[in-house]
C-alpha cells in the first residue's frame, strides 16, 4: 500500500476555492484572489453551509457518510483507488500547486507528515486537483508538474492522485483547498478541517490528538461485546459457554491434579459412571455439598473432553439458566442439531448449537420425544427444561 508515502508535504496544501494565485506573475506571495460560488453539487440552497470570515467551510456535509467511490492515477503512474482505503485509517487531503492557501500550508503538511510516520495504524493520502475550471487546464501552476515543485522546494518525492478533470473534489464535495479528511476502515468519513496555517500553533498537535481519540472511540465500540457476550460474561468465573469454561483453558490433562488447579476453591472427585455402551470413569465437581459440573475425558482418555455444567451457578452465551430455561425459548436457528442424549442423562435430548459449534445445551423431555429433535411440538418445547449446558473443546483445546 502507498498511502503513507502518498502523504505529501503539501497535502497540507489542500484544495482552496478562493486564494489561488496568478502562475504567470511568478510571485507566490501575490495571490490572485478568485471568488467562486461554492460547487453546485453541495447543495447548499437546502443544506447550508456555514463559512467563516475568508469562506472557508465550518462543516462538512459527507462526514459520517461512506467515502465515494473513485479511482485514479498517481503522479509517478500508480493505481490509486478507493478500494486501497480499506482495512486502513487514512489521512486524505485534497490540495492544488496553483493554490495560494494550499502553497501556505505546506510546512504544516510537512510537520503533519512526520506525526503520521510515527503511527504504524494512519496513512496519508495527497489528492492533487483543481477548484475551479480556470485551473482545469494548468493544474500544476507554475511548475507544471508535481515532481517539479518537489525539487524546487526540496521535498522527498512521493506519489499524488492526480484528480485533473476535477471529478473526485466534485464526488468528495470539496469546496476548498486544502481539506483534510480522515476515512475510517469501513471508508466511513469520520472527521474533516481545512487549512492548518489559520490555526499554525497548536493545529497539528490538536489535529493528530483528535484522529487518535476517533480511532480510539472506534476500537473500543468495535471491541464491545455483543448482547451474547456480555450475559455470559456478566458472570465470568461461573459461565460456560462457546468461550470455554472458567478455569480450563488451552490442553488440560484429564487428571485430578489438573482439574483440581482448573478448579481451584471446588471439590473435585473421581467417579465412574456406567453406561449402555461402557462405563465412563469422570470428576464431579462440588461447590460444598452440591454437583455443579462433570468432566469426561475425550476419546483419548488423557484430556478433558467435554464439561458438562448441571447447576444454575453457571450460564449459557444467551443467559439461559439451567431449570429455568426452556427448549421454546432458544430460536431454532441458534438450536443447532438435537440428539439424544446418551450421556449423564436420560429422556433427554442434546441440541449442539450450529452458530456455536463448541457448545451444546441439554433439554429434559417426555420418554417419546427423546430419540429424535423431530417436529416436537411447541408445548412440549416449552416445558421441557434445560438440564444441562455442555462446553465440546474443538481439537482438546479450550
Amino acid at each position: 500500500m502507498i498511502f503513507k508515502s502518498i502523504f505529501i508535504p503539501l497535502c497540507a496544501m489542500m484544495f482552496v476555492l478562493s486564494a489561488c494565485y496568478d502562475e504567470d506573475s511568478g510571485n507566490e506571495s501575490s495571490p490572485e484572489v478568485v471568488s467562486e460560488k461554492p460547487n453546485p453539487v453541495q447543495n447548499t440552497a437546502s443544506k447550508p453551509i456555514d463559512h467563516d470570515n475568508h469562506g472557508r467551510p465550518k462543516t462538512y456535509k459527507l462526514v459520517g457518510q461512506k467515502a465515494p467511490v473513485f479511482s485514479t492515477t498517481s503522479s509517478q503512474g500508480e493505481t490509486i483507488s478507493s478500494a486501497d482505503l480499506e482495512g486502513r485509517w487514512t489521512v486524505v487531503n485534497f490540495w492544488g500547486l496553483y493554490c495560494h492557501d494550499s502553497l501556505n500550508d505546506a510546512k504544516y503538511a510537512n510537520a503533519l507528515k512526520t506525526a503520521i510516520d510515527q503511527d504504524p495504524d494512519l496513512n496519508y493520502l495527497s489528492i492533487h486537483t483543481a477548484p475551479m475550471e480556470k485551473q482545469l487546464s494548468r493544474p500544476f501552476g507554475k511548475w507544471g508538474a508535481i515532481e517539479t515543485f518537489f525539487q524546487d522546494k526540496g521535498y522527498d518525492e512521493y506519489p499524488v492522485a492526480l484528480d485533473i478533470d476535477a471529478e473526485i473534489r466534485d464526488i468528495f464535495n470539496i469546496e476548498w483547498t486544502p481539506t483534510y479528511l480522515l476515512i475510517g476502515p469501513d471508508l466511513t468519513i469520520e472527521s474533516f478541517r481545512t487549512d492548518f496555517s489559520v490555526d499554525s500553533k497548536n493545529g497539528i498537535k490538536d489535529f493528530i490528538k483528535k484522529v487518535q481519540n476517533i480511532k480510539k472511540k472506534k476500537t473500543d465500540q468495535s471491541a464491545r461485546p455483543s448482547v451474547v457476550e456480555q450475559a455470559y460474561n456478566a458472570a465470568p468465573a461461573a459461565t460456560i459457554s462457546s468461550a470455554g469454561v472458567a478455569g480450563l483453558s488451552s490442553q488440560t490433562p484429564f487428571d485430578m491434579w489438573a482439574i483440581q488447579q482448573a478448579f481451584d476453591g471446588y471439590d473435585v472427585r473421581a467417579v465412574r459412571i456406567e453406561t449402555p455402551q461402557k462405563d465412563l470413569e469422570t470428576y464431579e465437581i462440588y461447590n460444598e455439598q452440591e454437583l455443579v459440573m462433570l468432566i469426561s475425558p475425550d476419546e483419548t482418555g488423557d484430556w478433558v473432553g467435554d464439561a458438562t455444567a448441571v447447576t444454575p451457578e453457571f450460564k449459557g452465551p444467551l443467559g439461559e439458566t439451567i431449570g429455568v430455561s426452556r427448549l421454546g425459548d432458544i430460536p431454532k436457528d441458534i438450536l443447532g442439531k438435537c440428539e439424544h442424549e446418551i450421556g449423564f442423562y436420560k429422556n433427554a435430548l442434546t441440541c449442539r448449537s450450529d452458530n456455536i459449534s463448541r457448545f451444546a445445551r441439554i433439554f429434559e423431555i417426555p420418554d417419546n420425544y427423546a430419540t429424535s429433535s423431530g417436529n416436537i411440538p411447541s408445548e412440549v418445547r416449552q416445558a421441557s427444561k434445560l438440564i444441562g449446558l455442555r462446553f465440546i473443546p474443538d481439537n482438546r483445546v479450550f
